[in-house]
């Protein structure tokens, strides 16, 4: 298969020298799921991305990372916030299956398409292109392709016109997760 496995402790991300973790399983609306919180405590390298057509950090000291894992749905999602705690992007990877019993190993597979929300609401996707190169080379199937199109689809239809419910959920997550995270002395 030619889709990257990324995991939950995102270990591929360089720059990131120092960090912390906490997960745990919970119900959210989309049926149980991992969740878990990435806190950067030491960033050498802060890492910019285009977004909306603007330059965007998205990697920086203080910075944490939700990711919200659905066992049984096709997407796994990054809510970014700031070393204020300040959300400022939600990041979903459409993804071929989500692994998360093992609290420190949780990962994914990653099939290309990505849809990206910002507060307020505003969606953007990314890289069909690519996903109609993978398949017009053979790289992957017409199953798989189709699977990866339906699942974006049906990720739209679950985050169009709820931002604010989703932000709330996202807040309060990331408050326990940063709670366990401070205990450990980390924060």
């Amino acid at each position: 298969m030619i889709f990257k496995k990324k995991t939950m402790l995102r270990t591929e991300w360089r720059g990131i020298e120092e960090r912390e973790n906490a997960s745990r399983i919970a119900c959210l609306p989309w049926g149980r799921a991992r969740v878990g919180l990435l806190y950067m405590k030491r960033v050498d390298e802060p890492f910019f991305v285009k977004s909306f057509g603007k330059r965007l950090q998205v990697t920086g000291e203080g910075y944490t990372w939700l990711q919200l894992a659905p066992e049984s749905e096709h997407f796994w999602a990054t809510v970014m916030f700031d070393e204020k705690g300040r959300l400022f992007q939600y990041y979903f990877d459409v993804t071929y299956e989500n692994h998360l019993d093992d609290p420190e190993g949780a990962w994914f597979y990653d099939m290309v398409l990505d849809v990206v929300m910002r507060p307020g609401g505003d969606i953007v996707r990314l890289d069909r292109n690519e996903l109609n190169e993978h398949l017009k080379t053979g790289e992957i199937s017409k199953e798989i392709y189709d699977l990866a199109v339906k699942s974006e689809r049906q990720l739209l239809e679950d985050i169009k016109g709820k931002e604010a419910e989703i932000r709330k959920m996202c807040e309060e997550l990331r408050s326990d997760l940063i709670k366990i995270i401070k205990r450990k002395g980390y924060a």
